[in-house]
């Protein structure tokens, strides 16, 4: 019979250990292999839920014409427990904490034009609940004077900024379930006070320029393509836009001689 020494032993051991670590490693690795396609289903399902809930509402108005708002800016809603109830949803809606979405969720259709309609899911679930007034998903604008490069111009600089022109950045703002929304219209104002006449403005109003429904607008335009800023002693830009689900925002820019 032949002994092993105590460093044998040892080395043994050690070599035992390394073998197990490999076999635990590898268990590890086909365990988190076939549990991946499950998680990445779950991200993909969370990410579609808006667009489950868009087509079953869709669904629902398409057979409930009459429950369609009226008139062009004009919106109705309908509940998740209606589209449920007519089977447009096959199963309850749950979020990744699996607490219940359906008691106070609902769609709302924006009539955006006068043969389309748009639909913003409003998902509340466990113990959320609506808010009192309802938050239309807001576009966002930075508006800033720029030189030809696209740098930024203050707007204390005024004799620069009669020769510069102005940069509009737009997004069309996102829902709760951070699905982005496109634009719909923008529109923007410039106002030009002059010396020879401080009391009366020179208005140029851009009229509705609508988009391809881009998510994000980015571009300068050039102020003296506009207006004439000679004898201008003040300017003053507003931008206005709406996306496609009716909401609006409106920001302002201006500059003066006096500053």
């Amino acid at each position: 019979m032949v002994k092993l020494t105590k460093k044998e032993k040892n080395r043994f051991s050690i070599v035992e250990l390394l073998c197990l670590v490999v076999i635990v490693g590898l268990i590890l690795f086909m365990v988190f292999n076939r549990l991946l396609p499950f998680f990445k289903v779950k991200a993909d399902d969370t990410v579609s839920l808006e667009t489950t809930i868009t087509k079953a509402a869709d669904a629902y108005f398409q057979k409930h014409f009459d429950k369609y708002p009226k008139n062009i800016g004009e919106s109705s809603n309908v509940s998740l427990l209606d589209l449920k109830k007519e089977k447009f949803l096959k199963e309850d809606i749950y979020n990744l904490e699996h607490d219940s979405c359906m008691a106070n969720s609902y769609v709302r259709s924006y009539r955006l034009n006068e043969n389309e309609y748009t639909y913003n899911v409003y998902l509340y679930c466990g113990d959320e609940s609506p808010n009192e007034v309802e938050l239309v998903p807001a576009p966002s604008i930075q508006l800033s004077f720029s030189n030809d490069d696209g740098e930024e111009i203050n707007s204390n600089d005024f004799d620069s900024i009669k020769d510069a022109s102005f940069m509009i950045d737009i997004n069309g703002g996102q829902t709760r379930g951070g699905t982005l929304l496109a634009i719909d219209y923008y529109s923007f104002t410039i106002s030009v006070l002059n010396d020879s006449d401080s009391e009366k403005a020179n208005v140029y109003h851009s009229g509705i320029l609508y988009t391809n429904r881009y998510d994000h607008l980015k571009f300068m335009k050039k102020i003296t393509d506009y207006m004439n800023m000679n004898q201008a002693t003040s300017i003053s830009i507003t931008v206005k836009v709406v996306n496609v689900v009716g909401g609006m925002q409106e920001v302002s820019l201006s500059s003066s001689l006096s500053e």
